[in-house]
């Protein structure tokens, strides 16, 4: 899996292996997840700071 991450204002993370390009839309099978958590984000802030520190 290659997935990336968005957390947008600590509320919002977008998830998944969805490229925004022209194969991304219209030829791979790709999967795109969105979160509207304030509680979720920060799990994803967490973990992010703890990969990144």
């Amino acid at each position: 899996m290659h997935h990336k991450t968005f957390i947008i204002d600590d509320n919002i993370v977008i998830t998944g292996s969805y490229n925004p390009s022209a194969s991304g839309t219209g030829k791979n099978d790709e999967n795109i997840l969105i979160i509207y958590s304030e509680e979720v984000a920060g799990k994803y802030l967490e973990e992010f700071s703890y990969v990144y520190g």
